[in-house]
């Protein structure tokens, strides 16, 4: 649940309750009846959750452009995020101003259509329309979207081979080895080693961004690195790395006073590189006001840094 800065006080107003929030006028019922204190806490639990989704009138008042705001604040730190707004860009540029429950079959077929004339691939159009689709079944559960409007777009299927003019995806090619030689000195030395034992083990990028420490067998000659999740980990398929010489040695010392669930590369050591790296490269004394900005900024973070990278870095 998010936090909570301003919590409004319930106000009277000839014998009703209301509050103030972000300068709406929001009335909950006779003032000091129960209905009217229920209604008070059931508001200040949706703002803790979405700020912006309490603001919206549930049912047929609310708009397209409200409801993707709301589902993009919520989604704001989730994976897809980049693809959720291209999708909400896509779908405003035909349909803003237009009410959730006009929406149907035929408007996702048009917004599914605009994806194709950008020239996505295939799949791609397919996964951003799937996007669209998933964020009206969001606002279900909410009462922001009505049950008949995912029934119907529900019936829209999926694009299929030489059957659409939306071309299939190029197959990916490897990395040469110049450009990964060319690009490992402009990186970190942790990037360079994920790269590095990346490369070696013919690992997917998940699968190296994710090693932990209790999940690689040293006791052979050859390591055997067997991943708790995987891309077919849904099916039960037991995966199974092996780290010959060259990744034993770069992760060996990674390994070394660790926990077992640690990970064996974390955004933490990157962190601590690049500062050394830009403390090397400072010609200036650190000024008194900008160590008390350090110590103010790790005091009271603005955002955490995750445990583990994600199979984007």
């Amino acid at each position: 649940m998010g936090r909570v800065t301003s919590v409004p006080q319930i106000r009277e107003d000839r014998g009703y309750a209301y509050i103030r929030f972000k300068g709406r006028k929001i009335q909950l019922g006779k003032y000091g009846t129960p209905e009217a204190e229920k209604a008070y806490w059931r508001f200040v639990r949706s703002i803790a959750s979405n700020p912006t989704a309490a603001l919206i009138k549930p049912g047929s008042q609310v708009s397209l452009d409200e409801l993707c705001l709301a589902f993009i604040q919520a989604r704001r730190n989730q994976n897809d995020h980049g693809n959720y707004k291209t999708a909400v860009e896509v779908l405003l540029s035909v349909y803003s101003g237009e009410k959730v429950e006009s929406f149907d079959f035929s408007h996702l077929e048009v917004v599914r259509n605009q994806f194709v004339e950008r020239g996505y691939c295939r799949s791609h159009v397919n996964k951003l329309t799937s996007l669209v689709r998933s964020i009206f079944y969001w606002g279900v559960p909410r009462k922001l979207v009505p049950a008949s409007v995912t029934e119907s777009i529900r019936s829209l299927k999926a694009l299929l081979e030489r059957q659409t003019d939306a071309p299939e995806e190029p197959p990916r090619q490897d990395v040469p080895d110049d450009v990964v030689a060319q690009t490992l000195p402009h990186l970190l030395p942790t990037v360079t080693d994920m790269v590095k034992v990346q490369r070696a083990a013919c690992m997917r990028p998940s699968e190296v961004c994710r090693m932990r420490v209790g999940e690689i067998d040293t006791t052979g000659e050859v390591w055997r690195y067997v991943p708790r999740k995987h891309k077919n980990s849904w099916r039960n398929h037991r995966r199974t790395i092996h780290l010959g010489e060259v990744e034993q040695a770069i992760i060996a010392p990674r390994q070394a006073g660790k926990q077992p669930n640690d990970p064996i590369f974390s955004p933490l050591d990157t962190i601590a590189e690049r500062k050394q790296r830009d403390a090397a490269k400072r010609k200036t004394k650190v000024q008194p006001v900008q160590k008390k900005r350090a110590e103010d900024r790790k005091k009271n973070p603005k955002s955490r840094v995750r445990e583990f990278y994600d199979s984007r870095t």
